[in-house]
């Protein structure tokens, strides 16, 4: 409630649906959380009243078969204060899955014009027939220029084994 009413005086033209998409949007993930939460996370008071914050999805894929590609469409998102320019740079990294075997490896750069609250990142999966767990992958973000606070700097992408073993 304390963060809610702070956000409310900093930002007194939002709706309550907004306050909470901003208090949401910005928790801190954690494992011991997730499932627990609607956000698998805690509350980050400093993050949520934060000018501008960034965030990143965590999104799932299942794998499909050998020859077949998906794309794994993450979705940084910036909220708050809106109305200056940000530059972030994204790249990959394994956890789990393997670039080049799983996925194809890749960086970039998005750039928030003035306004803009959305932007995604591609990332192609391959699928195959072998029987494994699920694999992960994550997109690592930094702040190049802009001001804004990095409320998740990283998004972990989750490709869903869809092969079974037989008995």
């Amino acid at each position: 409630a304390g963060v809610a009413a702070l956000l409310r005086s900093l930002h007194p033209g939002w709706n309550a649906d907004q306050i909470k998409a901003q208090i949401l949007a910005t928790a801190d993930p954690l494992p011991s959380l997730a499932g627990k939460t609607v956000t698998g996370g805690r509350l980050n008071a400093g993050s949520a009243v934060a000018a501008t914050t960034l965030t990143i999805s965590d999104p799932e894929l299942v794998e499909g078969d050998a020859g077949t590609n998906g794309d794994m469409v993450f979705t940084v998102t910036r909220t708050g204060d809106t109305s200056g320019s940000a530059t972030v740079d994204w790249s990959t990294a394994d956890v789990t899955a393997a670039a080049g075997t799983d996925y194809t490896a890749a960086s970039g750069q998005l750039l928030f014009a003035p306004g803009e609250t959305q932007k995604t990142i591609t990332i192609n999966v391959n699928g195959d027939a072998t029987v494994e767990s699920h694999e992960a992958f994550l997109i690592d973000l930094s702040l190049v220029s802009g001001d804004a606070t990095m409320a998740d700097s990283q998004g972990q992408g989750m490709i869903l084994n869809d092969d079974a073993s037989i008995s």
